[in-house]
C-alpha cells in the first residue's frame, strides 16, 4: 500500500489504496513506517500525512464486514475524481473462513462468491487493480 501511494514520487501514477485487512495484522505503525521510508529518498520531504490519506484502511472480522465495505467503497469512490487509478486490497481473505462456513447455507451462496462479484463490479466500474492475498 505504501509503494502503491508513492508510485507518482517514482515516475508512476497516482494511485488511491482501499486496503481491507481480514486478519488483524495489519499494523497502523508499519503502514506509517513503510510511507516514511519512501518519501525518505525524496527532495524536497512530502508530508506523509498527504500520502496516508489516500489510504483507506479497515479491519473486516468476517464476509459480511468485507461485503459491507465493498459496497461502501461505492460511495468512497463517488467523492474522488474519476481519473484517478485505484488499487483494491483485501489481505487474509480466508481468514474468518470457520465464522462465514457457518453462514453459507443461511444465506443461499457462498460469502466468498458475493465478495468477489462485488471486487468485480468495483474494478469494472473504475479504473482498478485488485489484490487478493488469502490467509494461510
Amino acid at each position: 500500500a505504501a509503494r502503491l501511494v508513492t508510485g507518482e514520487l517514482h515516475g508512476g501514477p497516482r494511485i488511491d489504496v482501499i486496503y481491507l485487512d481480514m486478519d488483524g495484522r495489519a499494523p497502523q505503525e508499519r503502514l506509517v513506517a513503510c510511507v516514511e521510508f519512501q518519501l525518505a529518498s525524496c527532495e524536497p520531504p512530502s508530508p506523509v500525512g498527504d500520502y496516508l490519506a489516500r489510504i483507506s484502511l479497515t479491519y473486516c472480522a468476517d464476509m459480511l464486514q468485507l461485503g459491507a465495505a465493498l459496497v461502501s467503497a461505492r460511495f468512497l469512490l463517488a467523492a474522488l475524481p474519476s481519473n484517478r487509478l485505484l488499487a483494491i486490497l483485501v489481505d487474509g481473505l480466508g481468514g474468518s473462513f470457520w465464522v462465514d462456513k457457518e453462514d453459507v447455507g443461511k444465506q443461499g451462496g457462498h460469502a466468498y462468491d458475493k465478495a468477489s462479484t462485488l471486487i468485480l463490479e468495483l474494478t469494472r466500474s473504475r479504473r482498478a487493480l485488485a489484490f487478493v492475498a488469502t490467509a494461510i
